[in-house]
């Protein structure tokens, strides 16, 4: 008998059939059980890996050993008359056929579900690019003043009370309000290590930005859910905490080429499954475009709401072809509102290797643009920034080329005019087409409030930015910056609850202090508290030079000296230097002149170095006059002043801050009627000096007998 027949007769071929289609119904029903119960990646691998092992052990079992009636005897022992193996092959045969049918059930059942999932043929989806967008016919309604509530704050610096969450302004938003979703986080399912994370986080990102374009609800932003992620809260204390009605969760995994995506559509309020649904396709940008799209038509049909057919088909329009452009572009958009050096690195090399795969990747294009800009404004904006900037031009050209009329090109230059060229006119001028037609995206509003505050609107960016902290309740930088414009604006009743408020969804403690401390001395001249704060801020490493300040304010000008460091001809970065100045006058008020004119002469030859192939720079010339000043030398002080007034653009924030530096700076050294002129002019302006410190600072000791400070001070100290 040859080997093959004899396995035949040894039923070892159907047990290893049995076996392997046994195997396979297990893994399907493993996989469906890991998916629900959010079991890792490891699991799954066991199981497959434990079933392969054990695959030989079995085929060696059954040629080895013989069911008979009275139960297992090795094959040897059994003689021909006794044997059942017939019998036993006939239970195989029907196992087998049971476990096939048991498997094509399943794979039926999946394909099913997975054809159920694919997005409908819709006649009226229009050809072309994702660009051709509806636009909205008018600009979003006004938003109201914010009215934060009433605290105090404690001798500490730890907010009295906590504020209201936005829960309590959606229970009393009228039953024609659009309904508010937030997308938590996706769970990466099954997916171990980081790749399986950054994968889901990206898909949540992107779906997010997607969403956000529509007006038939309001998502929350990304900022706000992304402390969500594996949170132990209920829905109803998430949908509190967030201002939203309705909950989407869900999670994706990935195998292969395919992924995963399940999504349920919750009621914040009772805990009521609205929808939930499972997509399965090939891992492709088309297919999770396509996703987004039937997500939307869902969130949709179950709020009541009616997504056109126009608005579905340009969700489901993919960027790109390339998957690995597509990933590529995932990871930076991740990491562009990072507020870490290496994030805004990491994003600009990102959205070059996503164009790099897809030179035709309009979308990455426009960000890599703004990306660019975003690294070159981070560390203030310097002539080496030039190469930067202008490969951030060409970047936001190619995408205008590959796809006009680009909102994320058109974002990405309103940011140029911003940050470089300080037009802010010509920004608003671009955004506010961009906020008409996506009035749901809160970044773009927080920008929008930034520009406006620039451009001197006060009123409009303070409801900017609150709009902005409605679209995004959790965003603690937003709210940190919304209760600064209180500061600047010096609305101080205002001011003090916003603070607490974006302490309390920020936990960022070192701004807060910093904020805190500058409120205490503007509002109120209580140099002791606010000394305190700027002290338990300089403690934790952060910045010394609020308090070298604060100790100048309290005549401690060797106290502020001994705090600065890094700066002099050995260890300053060509250009201006903060320390550096601020060490000159500080050696002028502890009345050791000779010192102060050697820093102020070394000063000098250091910034005139600079000025060579920088002649446009106004703060070398602002630091030249006053270095000029300290050394008596007004006719070039006086020169240098008069380009600083030439090169200044017309900037609320800098116009302030301006009036403000030549106020003391000609107080000191004694031109006092351009000292007054600067002094009026900073106390009128929002972001302007406050009386209280005027009182404080020695910088006016040597005009305070003049009458038109007396003027002044009758004007001023019954305002603040």
């Amino acid at each position: 008998m040859s080997f093959f027949a004899e396995l035949k007769r040894r039923n070892v071929i159907r047990v290893g059939l049995a076996y392997v289609v046994a195997a396979w119904v297990v893994i399907q029903v493993m996989e469906i059980a890991a998916d629900a119960f959010e079991a890792p990646a490891w699991v799954l691998k066991l199981v497959v890996t434990m079933f392969v092992i054990g695959l030989l052990p079995a085929l060696v079992f059954s040629w080895v050993y013989e069911l008979t009636p009275e139960g297992l005897k090795r094959e040897s022992e059994v003689r021909p008359e006794e044997s059942a193996v017939a019998h036993t092959a006939k239970k195989l045969n029907l196992a087998v056929i049971v476990l096939l049918l048991a498997a094509m059930g399943m794979f039926l059942a999946d394909r099913f579900m997975s054809s159920r999932s694919e997005p409908p043929a819709m006649a009226s989806q229009p050809p072309g690019v994702a660009s051709q967008r509806p636009a909205v016919a008018s600009q979003p309604p006004a938003v109201a003043s914010p009215q934060p509530p009433a605290t105090t704050v404690s001798a500490s610096g730890e907010p009295a009370t906590r504020a209201a969450s936005p829960g309590a302004v959606a229970d009393s938003l009228p039953e024609d309000a659009v309904p508010v979703v937030a997308v938590l986080p996706f769970a990466a399912r099954s997916m171990g290590g980081e790749e399986g994370r950054f994968l889901a986080d990206g898909i949540h990102d992107d779906l997010l930005t997607q969403l956000a374009k529509l007006e038939i609800f309001r998502v929350v932003s990304r900022t706000s859910v992304m402390e969500y992620l594996d949170t132990t809260k209920n829905m109803r204390q998430i949908g509190e905490e967030l201002g939203a009605g309705h909950i989407l969760e869900g999670g994706l995994q990935q195998a292969g080429g395919r992924v995963r995506i399940n999504a349920q559509l919750i009621d914040a309020v009772t805990d009521e499954h609205l929808w939930a649904e499972t997509f399965e396709r090939e891992l492709t940008p088309d297919a999770i475009f396509e996703i987004q799209a039937e997500i939307a038509m869902a969130i949709a049909t179950a709020l009541k709401a009616t997504l056109s057919a126009e608005e579905a088909a340009q969700l489901a329009q993919a960027p790109t072809s390339s998957q690995g452009a597509y990933e590529a572009f995932l990871q930076a958009r991740l990491n562009t509102y990072v507020y870490d050096p290496d994030a805004r690195k990491l994003s600009v090399r990102k959205f070059e290797d996503a164009v790099a795969l897809d030179p035709d990747f309009a979308e990455a294009w426009g960000w890599l643009g703004f990306a660019r800009l975003l690294e070159a404004w981070s560390d203030g904006i310097t002539p080496q920034d030039e190469p930067l900037i202008a490969s951030a031009r060409e970047a936001i050209a190619t995408a205008r080329e590959l796809e006009p009329g680009l909102p994320e090109a058109d974002y990405a230059e309103a940011h140029y005019y911003y940050w470089v060229q300080a037009d802010y006119a010509a920004a608003l001028q671009l955004i506010e087409p961009l906020i008409a037609r996506f009035p749901n995206n809160g970044d773009w509003m927080a920008s929008r409030g930034w520009f406006n505050r620039r451009a001197g609107n006060w009123e409009e960016a303070v409801a900017d930015l609150t709009r902005a902290l409605e679209l995004d309740p959790r965003n603690g930088f937003v709210a940190l910056e919304l209760a600064n414009f209180y500061i600047q604006l010096r609305q101080w009743d205002q001011a003090v609850p916003a603070l607490e408020h974006a302490l309390a969804i920020s936990g960022d403690r070192d701004t807060y202090l910093g904020y805190l401390a500058r409120l205490r001395l503007d509002c109120c001249g209580e140099l002791s508290v606010a000394r305190e704060f700027a002290s338990r801020l300089h403690d934790t490493g952060r910045d010394s030079m609020l308090l070298a300040q604060l100790l100048r304010v309290d005549g401690k000008p060797g106290e502020a000296l001994a705090l600065l460091e890094g700066y002099g001809p050995e260890t300053s970065e060509p250009g201006p230097d903060e320390n550096w100045l601020t060490a000159i006058i500080l050696l002028r008020e502890t009345g050791d002149e000779e010192r102060m004119r050697a820093e102020a002469d070394a000063y000098r030859r250091h910034l005139e170095t600079f000025l060579i192939g920088h002649e446009e720079y106004s703060l070398v010339h602002r630091d030249l006059a006053f270095a000029f000043l300290a050394l008596g030398e007004r006719e070039k002080a006086l020169s240098h002043f008069a380009d600083v007034e030439r090169l200044l653009r017309p900037d609320a924030v800098r116009y302030a801050e301006a009036d403000t530096f030549w106020a003391e700076t000609f107080a000191m050294f004694g031109e006092h009627d351009l000292a007054f002129e600067h002094l009026a002019s900073t106390l009128e302006r929002p972001a302007g000096i406050s009386w209280h410190r005027v009182r404080l600072s020695p910088a006016f000791d040597g005009i305070r007998n003049d009458p038109r400070y007396a003027a002044l001070e009758q004007e001023y100290q019954v305002a603040d």
